[in-house]
Formats: C-alpha cells, structure tokens, sequence
C-alpha cells in the first residue's frame, strides 16, 4: 500500500469519527438560517483579519479587538451557534492531534518553524 491510500483511508477514518459526524450535523443546521451563516461568516473573516495582522508582527487596535470579542459573545448566545462552533472546535483539536502525531513520527520541528 502506498501512501497516499494510507492517507485515503485516513480521510475516510475521520469521515467516520464521531467528531466528523457531530460537525457535519450541526453545520447543516446552522446553514439553513442564513442570518445565523453570516454571522459566522462574519465572525471567521474577522478573525482571519486580526490573525493576520497577529502572524506579521502587527499590532491590533484595541476597538477591533472589542468588536471580534462582542461579535463572539453574541455568537455564544445562540445555542446552535456555539454547539456548532464547539463541534467544530472538538473537530479541529483531532485534526491537530493528528498532524502533531504525524510530524513527531517524522522527527519534523513543526513548532520551530
């Protein structure tokens, strides 16, 4: 078996994991409000914005900070929002999990570069 089959039957095991399946369910849900959509969307290109800023060593104004926190709480009230966000959450951490499984095998210094 080569490698990338591996990585198939991978891609099919975390299909398969509960944390997969929970997120699924609960995007499929969010999805069919539109409001609640794009204040997720909302949310995520903000976010994407200040990480950016973060990465290249920019500081963040304090209002945009605010406005990323308030639009979070706001998202945390809804409990179908942040079910799904914490899904999603719960799914990321696995796949975390798994790429640092995979660069520890491979003796990669990840976290150096």
């Amino acid at each position: 078996m080569n490698v990338y089959d591996d990585a198939h039957q991978l891609a099919n095991s975390l299909k398969g994991s509960n944390q997969y399946q929970d997120y699924k369910k609960l995007e499929k849900r969010v999805k069919e409000n539109p409001q609640n959509k794009t204040m997720i969307e909302d949310f995520r290109k903000r976010q994407i914005e200040i990480q950016g800023l973060q990465m290249m060593g920019q500081e963040v104004e304090e209002s945009k900070m605010k406005e990323l926190q308030n639009l979070h709480n706001t998202l945390m009230q809804n409990p179908l929002i942040a079910e799904f966000i914490h899904a999603e959450y719960k799914l990321t951490q696995m796949m975390g999990d798994i790429y640092k499984i995979l660069g520890d095998a491979l003796e990669l210094d990840i976290d150096g570069l």
